[in-house]
């Protein structure tokens, strides 16, 4: 029999011995740290070495691992494997990555690991329950059966700390929870203000499984119990510190209900911008970082694919006729002080145009190449976050765009919530599938469907969701329940 294996060669078979705590493992982890601080990146080949050198007689295998990668990724929360170079991980402080690195690095190791192994859940998500944290003191969001929620409200009311507070529990289920929460996303900074109790984000699917993580800033650094449990019964847990589930949650039924999950900040300017040829399958970013690699890989792996990126795109821009990715070698230096570095760059042709640089197209075409590039990736998200999902497209493409979501999310099972400022998005959607956040006084952040106003029996028949919307407003979620 032969056992498959997680990660990088380590089979994922019996109990495995705890040795977080042992002054070794500690002195070795200082030294990478160290390293890291100096450096920035180094590979698991290099920092290895430098342990040996530094604790004469160690070895790995004495902790259960191999190899320094499957030590760090065993007990360097510290630390996150960014990219691959050759066979070996390079590795970076989790403290210094931005979000969207830190998104990065789990999307490589995730895509590489569990995901390609494994059919997509048909399970979706119901619920998502957050207690302190950002603006949501106490929030429960009702996701619509039909997979697709929009959530409408006004600037400042919490429809971005719902999305992020989603992102970060999908997140978990990759395993690297106190990375997760490391640096500007210290939990501590995440806290509602003036809250007391522990930090909980908690999701619920309809199939019956039960994610929750709860996380106290008593402690520096904090103290985190990660639970999953599939229709009551538990099936993986994980407390800091302390040894993460071996294969992690994303690898189960429970935990691939949520990931890959990905959550969209798209920026034009990102969008456009050449981005570098990529090691393997490329991705667009949260921020739209990477588009032109993304559909140069499509051009040379899966026309059809690009084709029908292309096409959808059309849908929304009709003057959009096809694509090309020029490489060029970049003005900039590689900051690693490697070789040249080659990007690739953008250009649409647009019906009795011509050919136009990415940076001279409108933001809603950009907007959605980004949105499509990753909907149409080789394994597309499970769950899709997307902030301002109108911003930059015409009433027209608006609906239109809301018409093609629809159709995505009927057909490949996925869960999608996004937020939105705009009343035609809205009346693309059932109302039932709309949901009203509003800022309540000291109560924080508050949900409520748009279907739970006391005049909507009444208007139903003779207003759209958007129309009823744009007239009762949002203030009504602030009167007493």
């Amino acid at each position: 029999m032969v056992l498959p294996v997680w990660p990088g060669g380590r089979a994922m078979a019996g109990d495995r011995k705890d040795y977080s705590d042992d002054p070794t493992v500690q002195q070795a982890l200082a030294i990478v740290e160290m390293i890291l601080r100096e450096r920035s990146q180094e590979t698991g080949a290099g920092l290895g070495a430098a342990i040996r050198r530094e604790i004469p007689g160690f070895h790995f295998a004495r902790y259960g691992e191999e190899t320094p990668t499957q030590f760090l990724m065993e007990y360097g929360s510290s630390f996150v494997a960014v990219r691959r170079s050759g066979s070996d991980w390079v590795w970076a402080l989790a403290e210094r990555l931005t979000d969207e690195q830190i998104e990065d690095a789990l999307a490589v190791v995730s895509d590489e690991r569990t995901i390609a192994r494994k059919a997509p859940s048909a399970d979706r998500l119901a619920t998502i329950h957050l207690r302190n944290f950002l603006s949501c003191r106490d929030c429960r969001l009702d996701l619509d059966p039909g997979g697709l929620t929009v959530l409408v409200g006004p600037n400042g009311s919490g429809k971005s700390s719902l999305l992020r507070g989603l992102s970060s529990v999908a997140q978990t289920t990759c395993g690297l929870v106190a990375t997760l929460f490391s640096g500007p996303r210290d939990l501590s900074r995440l806290r509602t203000l003036n809250s007391a109790g522990p930090v909980v984000l908690e999701v619920f699917t309809r199939a019956g499984t039960n994610l929750r993580l709860q996380g106290t800033t008593d402690t520096s650094p904090a103290h985190f119990e990660l639970e999953l449990l599939a229709k009551g019964v538990p099936s993986g847990r994980w407390h800091s510190p302390g040894l993460s589930p071996t294969p992690p949650l994303s690898a189960g039924e429970g935990g691939r209900a949520l990931w890959p999950a990905q959550l969209l900040r798209l920026s034009a300017e990102m969008l456009a911008q050449p981005s570098k040829v990529a090691e393997g399958s490329a991705r667009v970013r949260r921020d739209g970082y990477g588009l032109p690699s993304v559909l140069a890989h499509l051009a040379n792996t899966d026309r059809s694919r690009l084709d029908q990126i292309v096409e959808a795109v059309r849908k929304l821009v009709p003057a959009v006729r096809q694509t090309r990715q020029i490489l060029r070698r970049s003005e900039q230096p590689d900051p690693e002080g490697g070789g040249p570095v080659f990007v690739y760059h953008l250009e649409v042709e647009l019906e009795g145009v011509g050919w136009v640089p990415a940076d001279l197209l409108s933001e809603g075409t950009l907007l959605a190449f980004g949105i499509h590039a990753v909907i149409q990736r080789e394994h597309p998200p499970r769950l899709l976050l997307m902030d301002d999902i109108d911003r930059g497209l015409h009433p027209k493409a608006q609906r239109s765009l809301i018409q093609q979501l629809r159709e995505v999310v009927k057909e490949s099972g996925l869960s999608l919530v996004a937020s939105t400022h705009s009343p035609y998005v809205l009346d693309e959607l059932p109302a039932e599938a709309v949901r009203v956040v509003s800022t309540v006084g000291g109560e924080g952040t508050r949900v409520m469907a748009l279907t739970d106003h006391r005049d909507w029996a009444e208007w139903k028949d003779t207003m759209s969701g958007g129309e009823f919307w744009a007239y009762v407003g949002d203030d009504w979620l602030e009167a007493p329940r």
